[in-house]
């Protein structure tokens, strides 16, 4: 050694030594500790805490062989002898240095058996916590300077504690951890920098939450996974309306913070609902239906934009929420000055009272129908179990009619003009079918079978007011009826969707003998049958016809069905007193025509927007390209938002005094607005639409500022057509126009 150097101080010894000062030994664990999640993807535990810990006693300062703490105590995992026994000779260092300097000096501490030193505030928050005790247990790193350079992190066997001059020391841990890092912990890129709290214990018994440099995150029990909010506006809003709390507007968040695709938003979502913010509106909740509604129309890409005020709610019922392009309601958006399309269809859309007679159920059924309309042939066809078919050949020498007067309403001429091969023909509420045929006698002797002709001739009539139904059976018996026997009338109803005492039968008995020459009338009233609210059924019935005989050498006949096919009840449309039961033939697709003379007080402008835009390729024009209903009422406002928003900077460069913004295909239809799927097209500069140009092809929408009371009184007469023809959800309806014209340009 030469005289520079100084000696290396000697090993301590237990002489030396001072004691653990009270500074040093650890806290009790508080009685709140962080709670490890179930889903071990996200908890940081891995090892219990050691509430035994105390410093070693009399620690060796070097190496004893069979005299270390690690040859008396069982050492815990993941550490080995060789870390214990590093541990305890720096517990011993540590105490000599307490033993030459005062303990602020002294910032560092060892805790055995890690063989790793927790120094400065990290140390003290450690302690303060309860050391190995602790929810962290024992220290696996040293203090470790991050990223940054400024701060340090110490990690433990549950969870690291982080540290900042500006925050202080903070442990992170499961949830929070887990949620911490996929946020990029404390790097300046991330969401929230460094922990400048504990975890916090919220006093509803639900969650917690841990404070951040620039937010927080939160843990409810029901979303272990965490989720972040930032601070700023959008949490400024969620603290006005309850945060978290019990019985709060929107809950605990449940989704990290998004920045939007437009660059300049952002949005948190919570249990409950969701915070949208713009710079140029602000923070504002949406929930709910209205918050179901928004998501449908697209959000703040949508057709209503981003929300810009709380929602509030109506008189009477229901709520609304104003946003950018206009005010969403529920269940419907509000009709203003700017749209007068088919609201008819919202409100009482079937005229009250219910049909009695004959004259009154061909009253209903004409209702709607344009006596030019075709009628359509389908729906299946008369005879189920028809043996076959023969001229039925009328026997003037004995002509009678049994049965009561139906005064022609059941079968119109039009029913009897075409082949009569048993296919049912109709439009909407009438619908008939006629067959030639005739009964079969087989003979059970072995002579001769017996054949007799009959033609067959029913209609049906329904209404739109009633689910009651009345069907004509008319028999008109030919030749061959004198020669077997004493045939007789039998008929049994048969039914799917009615019991045996829901109809009755008006004309001659079941018996009845019948002849050539003859005429026999049935009517069959189908009385309504209960319907739940909303509910739509189909409804087969008929007769099922057969005739006996008295001739011992003769059997009855194989039974003529006179069945319906493609009739429909539903109860989904409301007269002033509620929902109330209609039905239809469902083959038949309804026409909705607009023309001079269709309504007394005519829409010639309506309709002329309504020609310039099936001309320009848009769909509706005809049976083969139909248009289809959409009664849901959030998907027709959505619809008509898109077409013809109500705010902004696009309603106020369409608007013309006295005018009203109308779009085809009508909203109320799945081919309309937003629903259709493509962009808008208008008719410049009859039309004022400064923002939409020409356009050609099936797919969008057409828009035209037209006179404001003809667009209403157009949508009241779609709406009344929904009705008088039961155009339920996705039935399909099509369009005629003439005699329309464009309004003048403004």
């Amino acid at each position: 050694m030469t005289a520079a150097q100084e000696p290396e101080p000697a090993p301590p010894t237990e002489d030396t030594l001072a004691p653990v000062p009270a500074e040093m030994i650890p806290a009790a664990p508080a009685a709140d500790q962080p709670i490890a999640p179930d889903d071990p993807e996200l908890s940081s535990k891995t090892a219990e805490p050691d509430l035994d810990w105390a410093p070693t006693e009399n620690p060796n300062a070097t190496l004893v062989p069979g005299q270390m703490r690690s040859d008396r105590e069982e050492i815990p995992a993941p550490f080995t002898k060789e870390d214990a026994d590093k541990a305890e000779m720096m517990e011993a260092q540590e105490r000599s240095t307490l033993s030459r300097m005062s303990i602020a000096a002294v910032t560092c501490q060892t805790y055995w058996p890690s063989p790793f030193q927790v120094c400065g505030a990290i140390r003290d928050k450690y302690n303060s916590l309860g050391g190995p005790a602790s929810f962290l247990t024992y220290p696996t790193s040293g203090n470790i300077t991050n990223p940054d350079g400024i701060g340090q992190r110490v990690t433990f066997l549950n969870g690291p504690i982080y540290w900042h001059p500006d925050t202080g020391a903070h442990p992170v841990v499961n949830s929070f951890l887990n949620r911490w890092g996929i946020l990029q912990y404390e790097a300046a890129a991330g969401m929230l920098g460094y922990p400048t709290t504990d975890e916090i214990v919220h006093a509803d018994g639900v969650g917690r939450r841990q404070e951040f440099q620039r937010g927080a995150i939160y843990v409810a029990f029901q979303n272990a996974i965490g989720s972040a909010i930032r601070n700023g506006l959008i949490r400024d809003k969620w603290n006005t309306v309850g945060a978290h709390e019990p019985g709060s507007l929107l809950g605990y968040p449940i989704q990290d913070p998004m920045d939007l695709p437009d660059g300049q938003g952002r949005m948190s979502r919570f249990e409950r609902g969701v915070i949208y913010w713009h710079p140029s509106t602000g923070a504002w909740p949406v929930t709910g239906s209205l918050l179901s509604k928004w998501e449908q129309s697209g959000n703040e890409s949508g057709a209503y934009g981003y929300p810009i005020s709380d929602a509030r709610s109506r008189p009477g019922s229901g709520e609304e929420q104003d946003f950018q392009w206009g005010t969403m309601g529920w269940l419907t958006d509000i009709a203003d000055t700017m749209t007068g399309d088919d609201q008819g269809d919202i409100g009482f859309i079937i005229s009250d009272g219910t049909p009695n007679t004959y004259a009154e159920f061909a009253a209903d059924a004409a209702v709607g129908i344009d006596p030019s309309d075709p009628v359509t042939s389908g729906g299946g066809t008369l005879l189920v179990n028809n043996p076959g078919s023969g001229p039925a050949t009328p026997d003037p020498e004995d002509p009678n009619i049994e049965g009561p007067d139906t005064g022609g309403y059941f079968i119109p001429t039009w029913c009897t003009t075409g082949t009569w091969d048993g296919t049912w023909r109709g439009n909407r509420k009438n619908a008939c079918a006629v067959k030639d045929t005739f009964a079969w006698w087989k003979n059970i002797s072995g002579g001769p079978d017996r054949f007799a002709a009959v033609t067959i001739k029913t209609g049906v009539l329904s209404s739109h007011r009633t689910g009651i139904m009345k069907q004509e059976v008319r028999l008109e018996f030919g030749k061959g009826w004198t020669t077997a026997g004493t045939p007789t009338l039998q008929y049994e109803g048969y039914n799917d969707g009615y019991n045996s005492g829901s109809f009755s039968v008006e004309g001659p008995a079941p018996g009845t003998v019948v002849h050539s020459g003859m005429t026999i009338v049935l009517v069959v009233t189908w009385n309504e049958t209960s319907l739940a609210d909303n509910a739509i059924e189909a409804r087969n019935f008929g007769l099922k016809i057969s005739f006996g005989n008295d001739s011992p050498n003769l059997s009855s006949t194989t039974d003529l069905s006179v069945g319906t096919h493609g009739f429909r009840c539903d109860k989904t449309m409301r007269n002033s007193a509620g929902l109330k039961q209609g039905c239809v033939w469902s083959s038949y697709t309804p026409q909705f025509w607009l023309s001079p003379t269709s309504h007394a007080n005519p829409v010639p402008e309506a309709a002329g927007h309504i020609q310039k835009a099936l001309e320009s390729g848009l769909p509706g024009g005809s049976p083969s390209q139909p248009l289809h209903r959409q009664a849901n009422n959030a998907t027709r406002d959505i619809n008509r938002q898109a077409a013809c928003p109500r705010s902004g900077d696009i309603s106020r460069d369409r608007a013309v005094s006295g005018r009203t913004c109308d779009e085809y295909p009508f909203a109320s239809t799945t081919e309309g607005g937003y629903s259709s799927g493509g962009t808008g097209r208008t008719f410049n500069p009859e039309c004022h639409i400064p923002d939409l140009s020409a356009g050609t092809g099936p797919t969008g929408f057409s828009v035209c500022m037209i006179d404001g009371p003809q667009n209403s009184r157009a949508g009241s007469y779609l709406g009344a057509f929904y009705g008088v023809n039961r155009v339920i959800n996705q039935d399909p309806f099509w369009v005629s126009v003439s005699g329309g014209s464009l309004p003048p340009a403004p």
